[in-house]
């Protein structure tokens, strides 16, 4: 991946897992690679996920740029999903903002919650949402 982006050989490759038909990590150590034109790429050989630092969705929304349409929201805590008046959502429907932009912009801000979030708080937002899902059942059997 790093060959590719950065549109030459850094690194040595090996050969496709046969047996899981992926790719193998064949770096052993940390290294800074200067990217021709763009910045700078980190190889971090055994990290395998990476989260958000930050859990305020305004910067999220300061980084997608949809900070402008939220100035004007309804509501000032707005959540730019499904509120009335939401200015966020009516750019994305009137061709303001790229949907793109805005689902992309919903995953980091879900991803920063997970990765904000202590597991006791999600373990509680599961039982809630295990006690709503079973409320519906039955009220669905009736």
């Amino acid at each position: 991946m790093i060959n590719a982006l950065c549109e030459l050989t850094v690194f040595s490759t090996s050969e496709i897992s046969k047996s899981s038909g992926k790719g193998r990590h064949t770096s052993t150590r940390r290294e800074m690679i200067l990217m021709k034109d763009s910045g700078i790429l980190i190889d971090t050989p055994g990290v395998r996920e990476f989260g958000l630092a930050s859990d305020n969705s305004d910067t999220l929304s300061d980084i997608f740029e949809l900070a402008y349409f939220a100035e004007s929201c309804r509501f000032e805590n707005c959540t730019h999903v499904n509120e009335p008046g939401c200015a966020v959502v009516d750019a994305v429907n009137n061709g303001l903002l790229a949907l793109a932009v805005y689902n992309s912009y919903l995953k980091l801000r879900k991803e920063s919650w997970y990765f904000s979030t202590s597991e006791h708080e999600k373990r509680k937002r599961g039982k809630s949402f295990a006690k709503i899902s079973e409320a519906a059942k039955r009220i669905k059997k009736r």
